[in-house]
């Protein structure tokens, strides 16, 4: 994806030329297409773009309006053809158009007002010296990292971190309790990780003055708002028209197309989509699957999981003759091999295992390799088209209808569900007043810390950073998640407005851009306006998918109950490597800007655990606590450590 990065002086001050080219080498150092800068009086702005659509090859920006001001855009607008039939352009002029115009264009029509026209994910700005304003602004409910660094009457911005760290008299230094946030998993603050940087939140433009900063939300989920149906074929109808329009509008690229595919609903809907459309293009669709590698031990305790998908992926294929698999395994590089190119271009630390991340590099080469321009996924689709439907269960309970709610438990028991589970971890808990939430949490942190089971942080470090209060405060996913209502699960992903850290990067590292329609604005809000009925009744779940768009896909995705197990061969890698692990482990040790952060003595009891266990019947909660507890820190340590320059 394309980036930005300058400077702005009030009080019509000038630009300082060597920060300027500073911030421009690091642009250009980064890779890209095409690159561009425009300046003026107290306005200086790099652009470095790939050309990840058609569109993208007229690009003119920094774009100079017509009323004085400097516009900047980095994005994608998904819904262009509607922008354009709204400004009255004629397709003629449209083709001629990048993205950026388009938006220039719709700023000069409507300003603040129009935002919620565009969608796509996107980071813009608008520099207007004659009333000496700096308005900045970020898509909904995803956008691209804008980030700024005030000095004085001098504001610094930039999507990448990088070109703001290349100035000397940016500090260097990370914010200690957004830090702490981090390790615990689901920071839900405003604060940035380092200390001088400030960012924009999704879905709000700002506006900066000499003497302020005003921050206005321009969307958000509304609930309560439900869309109605006669019948429940006419929901699946108005569905399939609007995922049809989506995914075509996803689809512009100037590569081949490819997609991160499983066995599960979401990953198999988006690609039939997708191959229905290419289809009319005489095209291919590349599926990318990940499976576990051959030579190694696998879990025997599933549950209600499955190891291999490859099988699922191949009857998807034999429907759509246009889709290309390819399964792909782990390689023989160690889990720790790389690390340092995804810090170099995502600047954040993540609470995950390494197994995870680097056992998709193959995966992502492959499709580098292959030519792929356009690499989708189907991320949100548990929270919006996929949706399980087991809020309804709650309902039923909540309104009295409690011989349907046995009626459902009953039918899903049928189809090897866990009722007891569903009972507790949909019906009651959800059904919970807030207080007792807030005091069962209190009492349980009383007798082991909240994060026990999927962090290592320090004890000390998270209470004197005060991350310890803020994660019951501010009511951390992975604390309270249980307690939630299914629609608030479902629109976290979208209502969360915050910004700790930069992310993105994958254009950098693969060539490719990433892009997830099933978190498309516009299905978000149609799939979370459907009453719970539309994906549970009559003991079918996920409804929506299995019986409104059952012609697209084969009987063993539709009729398939479990849920496949993702990095499954997780413990045969870390013993694979488990010599670079420890030595890592003692480097966090012996560095003290690591070693306050985590809780060595229990990495060490933990590290006892994992070498005493069988994991091939061990349980599958004890196993996500190994990923998340004993590894997670190999990444977030070995941040840090790349951070101040001290890995090897």
């Amino acid at each position: 994806m394309s980036a930005i990065a300058g400077i702005i002086r009030f009080n019509n001050a000038p630009v300082d030329r060597t920060d300027f080219q500073r911030m421009q080498q690091v642009l250009e150092s980064r890779g890209g297409d095409q690159f561009r800068s425009l300046t003026g009086p107290s306005f200086a702005c790099a652009y470095a773009g790939f050309h990840f659509t058609p569109e993208d090859f007229h690009e003119t920006q920094p774009i100079a309006l017509p009323d004085g001001s400097y516009f900047a855009f980095c994005g994608r607008l998904d819904n262009r053809p509607d922008l354009i039939r709204d400004l009255g352009i004629k397709s003629v002029e449209a083709d001629k158009l990048s993205d950026s115009a388009i938006a220039s264009l719709a700023w000069l029509r409507w300003s603040t007002d129009g935002l919620k026209r565009w969608i796509g994910p996107h980071a813009s700005l608008v520099w207007k010296p004659d009333d000496q304003k700096l308005i900045m602004l970020r898509g909904a409910p995803s956008g691209r990292s804008l980030i700024y660094h005030q000095s004085g009457d001098t504001i610094y911005f930039s999507t990448t971190l990088d070109a703001l760290f290349a100035l000397p008299q940016i500090p260097r230094e990370f914010d200690d309790g957004v830090l702490a946030d981090v390790l615990l998993g689901a920071p839900s603050g405003s604060d940035f990780l380092y200390k001088g940087m400030a960012s924009i939140p999704t879905s709000h433009w700002v506006e900066l003055t000499p003497s302020k900063r005003t921050d206005h939300r321009y969307w958000q989920l509304e609930r309560g708002l439900m869309l109605k149906f006669k019948r429940e074929e006419e929901c699946w109808e108005a569905f399939e028209e609007l995922f049809s329009n989506v995914v075509r509008q996803h689809l512009r690229r100037t590569g081949e197309a490819g997609i991160r595919l499983s066995g599960g609903l979401d990953s198999s809907l988006l690609a039939a989509f997708c191959c229905k459309e290419l289809a009319a293009e005489d095209q291919v669709l590349h599926g990318y699957t990940r499976i576990p590698r051959p030579d190694a031990e696998l879990p025997e305790t599933l549950g209600n999981r499955y190891l291999d998908e490859s099988s699922k992926v191949r009857d998807l294929a034999a429907l759509h003759t246009n889709l290309k698999p390819n399964f792909i395994y782990p390689d023989d590089r160690s889990i720790l091999e790389g690390l340092e190119d995804w810090f170099n271009a995502n600047h954040t630390p993540a609470n995950a295992s390494p197994t995870f991340q680097t056992g998709y590099r193959p995966l992502l080469e492959q499709a580098r390799k292959d030519g792929v321009k356009l690499l989708l996924n189907a991320g949100f689709g548990n929270h919006t088209f996929s949706y399980s439907g087991f809020g309804r269960l709650s309902q039923l309970f909540k309104t009295g209808q409690w011989l349907k709610l046995r009626r459902e438990l009953h039918l899903l028991r049928k189809k090897g569900y866990n009722t007891r589970h569903l009972m507790i971890a949909d019906v009651i808990k959800p059904s919970l007043p807030d207080w007792y939430c807030h005091w069962r949490i209190r009492q349980k942190a009383k007798q082991a810390p909240s994060w026990e089971q999927f962090s290592a942080v320090d004890k000390n470090y998270a209470r004197e950073t005060g991350a310890q209060d803020r994660l019951q405060e501010q009511q951390n996913v992975r604390a309270y998640w249980d307690y939630w209502s299914s629609w608030r699960q479902r629109s976290e992903p979208f209502q969360l407005a915050r910004q700790i850290a930069q992310g993105g990067g994958a254009d950098v590292l693969y060539g490719f851009d990433q892009r997830d329609p099933s978190g498309d604005r516009r299905v978000a809000e149609f799939c979370l306006a459907l009453p719970e009925r539309f994906y549970l009744r009559d003991g079918v779940n996920r409804r929506l998918v299995r019986c409104g768009m059952r012609h697209f896909l084969p009987r063993s995705i539709v009729d398939e109950h479990k849920i496949g197990l993702q990095d499954a061969d997780w413990f045969a890698r870390v013993e694979r490597n488990r010599e670079q692990i420890k030595q890592r482990y003692r480097q966090f040790r012996e560095d003290p800007d690591v070693s306050q952060l985590f809780d060595i003595e229990k990495i060490d009891e933990m590290w006892a655990e994992f070498d005493a266990t069988d994991w091939r019947t061990a349980p599958r909660r004890k196993a996500v606590r190994m990923q998340l507890a004993l590894l997670g820190p190999l990444h977030a340590g070995s941040y840090v450590r790349w951070f101040y320059g001290k890995n090897d």
